[in-house]
């Protein structure tokens, strides 16, 4: 028989005798048993007057459970992940570091964006059903899934707090400490401590309260950030002008290509875009959504511009985009690359 075994044997057996909960506890201190498992027999029992003790209700772990709750955890952790990255990108979008290019984090906003849209319902259909299973079944309440995914989430939670602390600290000591950073790490803690208010009374056996201020006040911060960034990216005609313009970028950059090639070939800049035998030209001329053409000139004897007709300011953006474009005219200003001098001969020793 397992030690546990004997210890609730003998508080049954101790109840049924007629001895009260506090001179079991006394009798089974003194035998060297600790102050958790001591509790965690007599709380087995229900503590009513009725001879032989009752057991309290158990409840058993099922499959479904494991996968309503595994998903709950998963759910919120991909929330809280993304609302965290979608307020960083946010933050980035209205506060730019110098030399940083409008519109570099709109990608992100508008993956994040979409991962909220679903995550986030989700997460409270299923808060919504569980709370309901709880307010219906109370031995729900001890299921041990619910308190591992809990203190599970507890656990990541404060984890977060400390290195969040901990990067205060480090930025303020090395002078980094500006209104960018300060903001980022006030997103964390505020998330953090959101998911330490709303699985505070999880972890215990009682019932949730109907209303509950930790899921309001993630709810704002979700909605806060779902609206701010719908504004900042726009909406999908918004999005549909970007690719055009990538197109266009493309475009300029394949006759970029073009026009190193002819350097090389003769040394000096071509006068105008067309194809020679070794530098065919196989790129598009003109934009293929309005039809206009794309201009080309020689700024110097080593530089010149192409430029096209684009409709957002996220052209500087683009990871392909070389350095020397200019929103307000369209144009990208290029120097041609150095031919490589070729290696002379090494002499033979003797």
């Amino acid at each position: 028989m397992r030690p546990g075994d004997h210890l609730a044997l003998f508080v049954r057996e101790a109840l049924a005798s007629g001895h009260t909960r506090d001179e079991v506890a006394a009798a089974l201190r003194d035998a060297g048993w600790g102050e958790a498992e001591i509790a965690a027999a007599l709380h087995a029992w229900a503590d009513i007057p009725f001879r032989p003790p009752v057991p309290r209700p158990r409840h058993h772990v099922s499959a479904a459970e494991a996968f309503t709750y595994g998903l709950t955890f998963v759910a919120l952790a991909t929330v809280i992940g993304h609302a965290t990255a979608l307020w960083f990108a946010l933050i980035a979008h209205w506060l730019p570091e110098a030399g940083e290019m409008p519109g570099r984090g709109t990608g992100t906003i508008r993956w994040s964006l979409a991962v909220l849209v679903i995550a986030f319902p989700l997460f409270l259909w299923l808060d919504i059903r569980a709370t309901r299973a709880l307010a219906a079944d109370p031995v729900r309440r001890r299921s041990p899934v619910r308190r591992w995914f809990a203190h599970a989430t507890l656990f990541l939670a404060v984890l977060g707090l400390i290195g969040d602390l901990i990067a205060v600290v480090h930025a303020f000591l090395s002078g980094d400490l500006t209104l960018r950073f300060v903001l980022k790490a006030a997103v964390v803690a505020a998330l953090a401590g959101t998911v330490l208010l709303y699985f505070r009374p999880l972890r215990d056996e009682t019932p949730p309260p109907p209303l509950r201020p930790a899921l309001w006040a993630l709810s704002a911060l979700i909605g806060l950030a779902v609206l701010f960034g719908l504004w900042a990216v726009g909406g999908p005609e918004q999005g549909r002008a970007e690719a055009r313009d990538r197109t266009r970028m493309q475009d300029l950059q394949a006759l970029a290509q073009h026009v190193q090639c002819q350097a090389n070939e003769t040394g000096t800049l071509p006068a105008r875009l067309e194809g020679t035998e070794s530098c065919p030209l196989t790129a598009r001329l003109a934009d293929p959504y309005s039809g206009a053409v794309y201009t080309y000139h020689g700024v110097s004897a080593v530089a010149f511009r192409l430029c096209a007709g684009f409709e957002t300011d996220q052209a500087g953006s683009f990871p392909w985009q070389a350095n020397g474009y200019d929103p307000a005219t369209g144009c990208l200003t290029l120097r041609r690359a150095r031919p490589t001098a070729p290696t002379p001969p090494q002499s033979a020793r003797p």
